[in-house]
């Protein structure tokens, strides 16, 4: 079996690692080619984002340095350590802090929210509640809405005796239904098919939000129904 051909650089060091990754970050700091690029960005699709808030994947690449060693296939850099590297909190503070001045600097001067300029400066001072912004909350909830719609639809189509039992045996159904976040607390038994098949959806949306977001039903609706 031939092995993979590997650079020269690769072939240098074998069985000194540490000499080897030196060697790298030396071969990298010296190259005008960024450290880190952005391989590719896009929005998640609504069926990838079980949060229901709006998500951006972000792929990078790390230039000139390998998880492994070339030759040995030994580990040269922890997985979890890079990951949790760019998930701690350092990195999420910065980013959130060029976010908001990001934001803020596009604000448009005539727009009559130019007063909350300053407050992007400040917006950790805010206290955030339990409850999402009214506009990603009114989505989740027209969301779950249509969701629970399909549902009835699905089990209006099912013979009346054993209505229930039937679509919980049926492999496409649970294919489907399983994608929808709130279905864990059908399964948790929190509410179930009989009530989600009388109670009106709008109640039933309800509902699961009050579970999610542990709130009084009194809570959501003025978040949810607040007028402008």
């Amino acid at each position: 079996m031939s092995r993979k051909p590997i650079s020269a650089i690769d072939a240098l060091i074998p069985d000194r690692p540490f000499e080897y990754v030196l060697q790298r970050l030396r071969l990298v700091s010296s190259s005008k080619t960024p450290l880190i690029e952005v391989a590719e960005l896009r929005d998640l699709p609504e069926a990838d984002d079980r949060d229901y808030f709006p998500s951006i994947e972000v792929k990078l690449r790390i230039r000139g340095l390998k998880l492994k060693d070339p030759v040995t296939a030994k580990s040269l850099m922890s997985e979890t350590r890079l990951k949790k590297y760019f998930e701690g909190e350092p990195m999420q503070k910065s980013f959130l802090r060029w976010f908001a001045k990001y934001i803020a600097d596009r604000i448009p001067p005539e727009s009559p929210e130019i007063r909350l300029k300053k407050k992007f400066g400040t917006f950790q001072e805010g206290l955030p509640g339990k409850l999402p912004p009214r506009a990603d909350l009114k989505l989740m909830y027209e969301l779950i809405f249509r969701q629970l719609n399909a549902v009835k639809a699905f089990l209006r189509k099912q013979p009346t005796r054993n209505r229930r039992e039937l679509s919980e045996q049926d492999p496409q159904f649970l294919s489907e239904a399983r994608t929808f976040s709130w279905w864990r607390h059908v399964e948790h038994g929190e509410i179930t098919l009989g009530q989600i098949e009388q109670i009106p959806a709008k109640s039933v949306a309800l509902q699961f939000l009050m579970l999610r977001y542990s709130v009084e039903e009194e809570a959501l609706k003025s978040r949810l129904f607040r007028r402008e």
